[in-house]
């Protein structure tokens, strides 16, 4: 691990090809680092690398050649990048896990995994971003388990934008007003969808939407004022069902009346006078 390095472009490394142990991971974190130059790993065999907690702005487009077949983990939090390094990414083919939480990201252009060959990606973390809109194919190519947008400024995700292999959605802390219907039309994966602190005031079900799968649906520190008779009619099961800290005061007797199921529910910290 080297912490707090004073270059700003990647160091020359020992040829891994005339070392008896090879370098499998490499941990560059909490530096100076503002760069990532072309072939600054080409004769090694790293497997993970982190960059963490530097000042990079840009990732030269041939900085992982070499490692097309051998990088499986890939670290780019709390750098300074405003846009993803895509055609950096373009021929990782065993990449599992991107975090590219904490930069300055503003936007993801409907094309820019088009070109990528990320099969194997199936981590893909862009949280604490300023992240507004999510647009028509922006993650649908990849083959994600896991998609957390967390702490954004997300007003709206739309039709088509996500892959349907998706198990875990986190769009904590953004700025939704409803539930993104139409963007999870596909997600016939989901277990997870976690919609805690945006700015939900009323729930609505759609028509063409529908969620067969067992589904964690986490909608706590909202501003819901009501639960009417179709607010989870494009619902079938819960296995948690969180409106803790919201402003509900009314909820209709027939609220759960399409629901098979619900494990767990929490109607902790509301108005509720009766049910």
């Amino acid at each position: 691990m080297c912490r707090q390095l004073l270059a700003s472009t990647v160091p020359s490394l020992p040829d891994g090809h005339n070392q008896r142990e090879s370098i499998v991971a490499l941990s560059m974190v909490e530096g100076s680092l503002a760069f990532v130059q072309q072939d600054a790993f080409r004769m090694h065999d790293i497997q993970a690398l982190d960059f963490s907690n530097n000042q990079i702005q840009t990732v030269n487009v041939n900085a992982f050649r070499g490692l097309e077949m051998k990088l499986t983990h890939l670290s780019l939090k709390h750098n300074n990048l405003s846009v993803i390094p895509a055609w950096a990414l373009t021929y990782l083919h065993h990449l599992q896990v991107l975090h590219l939480d904490g930069n300055r990201i503003s936007y993801v252009r409907a094309n820019t995994f088009d070109e990528t060959q990320l099969n194997n990606l199936h981590f893909l973390h862009l949280d604490n971003n300023q992240i507004t809109f999510i647009p028509n194919m922006a993650f649908a190519r990849l083959r994600l388990i896991v998609l957390t947008l967390s702490n954004n400024r997300i007003t709206h995700l739309e039709k088509m934008s996500l892959p349907p292999s998706l198990s875990i959605l986190e769009l904590k802390n953004n700025l939704l007003t409803q539930i993104p219907y139409l963007a999870l039309k596909e997600e016939t994966a989901l277990q997870v969808l976690d919609l805690d602190g945006n700015n939900i005031t009323s729930l609505h079900s759609h028509s063409e939407v529908h969620f067969k799968n067992e589904l964690r649906l986490v909608l706590r520190n909202n501003k819901i004022q009501s639960l009417a008779s179709t607010s989870f009619k494009s619902f079938r099961k819960f296995k948690e069902l969180d409106l803790s800290y919201n402003q509900i005061s009314s909820v209709h007797p027939g609220v759960f009346e399409d629901i098979s199921q619900i494990k767990t529910l929490d109607l902790s910290y509301n108005s509720i006078a009766f049910i």
